[in-house]
């Protein structure tokens, strides 16, 4: 069995690993609702990643995941190739 700890450094080195690649974390969600979330962002121009979810360091993210563990899942997102070339909206304000 994995301890909590051994958890949180996978979640971490994970993290580490994706974001030299430009993935960006984005947040943890339900499983159910997975599906309409990496139709979201792929519709306004992201690449989506899905993981299975691990223990977060905050600890309000804690009562979550004591509840319903094997239940989330955290979308990972990144621009797509297309995208990049593209102003950032914000850029224009």
């Amino acid at each position: 069995m994995v301890s909590d700890k051994e958890k949180r450094q996978e979640e971490k080195n994970l993290e580490i690993s994706l974001r030299g690649k430009g993935w960006e974390r984005g947040f943890t969600v339900e499983e159910n609702r997975v599906a309409e979330y990496v139709e979201l962002y792929e519709s306004i121009g992201y690449d989506v990643r899905v993981e299975p979810a691990t223990p977060d360091e905050q600890e309000e993210c804690q009562k979550c995941f004591k509840a319903d563990f094997d239940n989330l899942r955290t979308i990972y997102i990144k621009p797509t190739k297309n995208r990049e070339d593209e102003m950032d909206f914000e850029e224009l304000i």
